[in-house]
C-alpha cells in the first residue's frame, strides 16, 4: 500500500480500512472475528490487502468491532465477521460457520452512488 493513493478510510474500535484509488481494500488490527478478510482472526499490525476480492473494484468500506461491510463499484454489499451481526443467519450460500473470513456478498443489501462516486449510502 506505500505510495498508493487512499480515496477512503475508516476506522473502528479495534481495525481499520482504506480503499486505494485502483479500489482495493487494506485492512489492520484486530480480528476477533475474522472481519479483516485476511481468511483467519489474527491480528494484522499493518495494512494487507484483503485478497479475497481481487477482482472487485471497492468503493468504499466501514469496519467495527464485529465486522466489516464492503461496497463495491457494482453496488454490492460485501460482508465480513461475526454472522450475527452481518445478517446471514440461515443463508444457504454462506458456510455454516459463526465467523465470516472471507469476503461474502449479501445478497439483500444494495447501493447506489450519490453525485460522487465514492460516495456510496446504504438504501434501506
Amino acid at each position: 500500500m506505500i505510495g498508493q493513493p487512499v480515496k477512503h478510510v475508516h476506522s473502528g474500535e479495534n481495525s481499520s480500512c482504506a480503499v486505494t484509488e485502483k479500489g482495493e481494500l487494506y485492512t489492520w488490527g484486530i480480528s476477533v472475528y475474522g472481519q479483516l478478510g485476511h481468511d483467519d482472526d489474527s491480528a494484522q499490525q499493518t495494512p494487507k490487502r484483503v485478497e479475497g476480492l481481487d477482482g472487485v473494484k471497492v468503493a468504499a468500506a466501514a469496519v467495527c468491532y464485529t465486522h466489516t461491510l464492503v461496497a463495491d463499484e457494482d453496488g454490492v454489499v460485501w460482508a465480513l465477521g461475526l454472522r450475527s451481526a452481518l445478517g446471514l443467519d440461515g443463508d444457504p450460500d454462506v458456510a455454516s460457520q459463526d465467523d465470516v473470513y472471507k469476503p461474502t456478498p449479501v445478497p439483500i443489501l444494495r447501493v447506489r452512488a450519490r453525485t460522487s462516486p465514492d460516495v456510496l449510502p446504504f438504501r434501506r
